[in-house]
């Protein structure tokens, strides 16, 4: 698989130059922003509720390739495909046709909470809630939820 990206366009920065910027971050940085702006552009050409579910993954010789989140996404663009690709491949000279692949994204993993807070500071939470209800109730009630949720049987 050969990248046929050029870069010709991308400054070449010697030492000295740049602010102190090492010529190849430099250049990374410059590369960094052309690959966000195609990204970009490729996102204004999909339906709105694709976007967040395809992302532009590189470019293969002449192919660009995106990446689908899930199946859904990328069996919807897949059917899309030919009425979008005149003006996917117009985001970059030299391209001739899109690519879709599948990358399932895993799911955050639910958060449990593991908490447990001992019988005094339970206690003290009542105590407090105790004292406070009259001064500042919403706090009051706040503090003796805590501490009812977190009362052992």
């Amino acid at each position: 698989m050969e990248n046929d990206m050029d870069f010709n366009h991308l400054k070449r920065v010697g030492p000295g130059d740049g602010a102190g910027v090492p010529a190849h971050l430099h250049n990374l940085l410059q590369i960094s922003r052309y690959w966000q702006k195609l990204d970009k552009e490729v996102g204004r050409i999909l339906p709105a509720n694709l976007r967040p579910y395809v992302r532009t993954a590189c470019i293969e010789g002449d192919v660009l390739v995106l990446l689908a989140a899930n199946s859904m996404a990328a069996s919807r663009l897949k059917m899309l495909l030919p009425a979008l690709q005149p003006s996917l491949v117009a985001v970059h000279e030299g391209l001739s046709s899109v690519r879709v692949r599948l990358v399932p994204q895993t799911p955050e993993a639910e958060r449990v909470n593991r908490l447990e807070l001992s019988e005094t500071a339970v206690a003290n939470f009542e105590q407090t809630a105790e004292c406070l209800a009259e001064r500042h109730p919403k706090l009051a009630q706040a503090l003796a939820r805590l501490a009812q949720k977190h009362r052992k049987p």
